[in-house]
């Protein structure tokens, strides 16, 4: 990307910026709280989705995006595409300078960690770092996210977004894409294989069949999986977890607050270490009192409680429990 014009030259109001993206590439699922963007495509074709919506944008097309919306983009063609970006207001080429450096030759597009001729996908220590710098520039980052170049929405699936209130979000059958926003909100997804993200409220996110994918995000939240092999991540608050049947996956972050998994299985679930969280800087131990029937979960550094593991024999836990996001 070059910038042709930053908040410094626009007193604020926006940044244009100059997009270069190569064959296969595209960043992962994100959501941008703080400006809007429209895409302006210059050559070549980039698809685009928006919820669960699937579109491709052509030389001489305009894609609006508004924020509080999921959504990516990926060059699927075997040709370099181009396009313009305008970010209302400025502030988001801030977040590119600092998770990016600087190119030798602006010609020539390199992904950090993999050979120019091979950007096909976005290393994961890029990936890591762009989730870690995320929070501070409004962003909110889901590699996890079933998106563009995959198979999804092909079963009469809707899209539900909330609004500022407090409402209830029951989706359908089929595989359901549910946005909260503001206000403590229900969530019901269902059958088929959904996602669904809470807002800034205390949310309650209920699934039924199929493997589901349940992001909390703020507030103290409840996230409840089904029948399937579910994701669960409370993202900041304190909240509750519980997988339901099938292998289901807790992500776990530090600084996000104390999680309670409610039915964690050793050797059937299994706990994903998200934003650089490695299982060396974890402490397993028996809690004690009203906790002593349950595993901890904390950071040896800090002695940050990260999660409760209810019901759960701290022996009976081992590396093999974890893995990195």
């Amino acid at each position: 990307y070059t910038f042709l014009e930053t908040g410094e030259d626009t007193y604020g109001q926006y940044a244009l910026l100059d997009f270069l993206v190569p064959p296969q590439a595209g960043p992962p699922a994100h959501i941008h709280t703080r400006e809007d963007e429209v895409f302006y495509i210059v050559d070549g074709e980039i698809n685009f989705q928006v919820g669960n919506q699937l579109f491709t944008g052509t030389a001489g097309d305009f894609i609006p995006y508004t924020r509080g919306e999921l959504h990516a983009f990926k060059n699927l063609g075997t040709e370099t595409a181009r396009m313009l970006v305008i970010a209302a207001p400025a502030g988001l080429e801030n977040f590119l300078r600092e998770a990016g450096q600087p190119v030798p030759d602006p010609s020539i597009i390199p992904v950090p960690g993999q050979p120019v001729s091979d950007p096909s996908n976005i290393p994961e220590d890029d990936i890591q770092k762009l989730i870690a710098l995320a929070p501070s520039y409004g962003l909110e980052f889901y590699p996890e996210a079933t998106m563009i170049g995959q198979s999804i929405i092909e079963d009469g699936g809707i899209t539900l977004y909330g609004d500022e209130r407090s409402e209830m979000l029951i989706g359908s059958e089929g595989s359901d894409l549910i946005i909260g926003r503001n206000g403590e909100d229900q969530f019901y997804g269902q059958q088929g294989n959904d996602t669904i993200i809470g807002g800034t409220g205390n949310d309650i996110l209920t699934e039924g069949r199929g493997d589901d994918m349940l992001l909390g995000r703020t507030g103290d939240d409840i996230l409840t999986g089904g029948k399937g092999d579910d994701l669960l991540q409370g993202g900041a608050g304190n909240d509750t977890l519980t997988g339901g049947r099938g292998s289901d996956h807790f992500v776990l972050a530090a600084s996000e607050g104390t999680d309670t998994i409610s039915d964690f299985t050793s050797g059937q679930d299994l706990i994903k270490l998200s934003a650089g969280l490695e299982f060396a800087q974890l402490n397993i131990t028996q809690g004690t009192q009203e906790f002593g029937s349950d595993t901890l979960v904390s950071l040896t550094t800090s002695n940050e409680l990260l999660a409760i593991l209810t019901g759960v024999e701290a022996s009976t836990i081992t590396s093999s429990d974890f893995s990195i996001v």
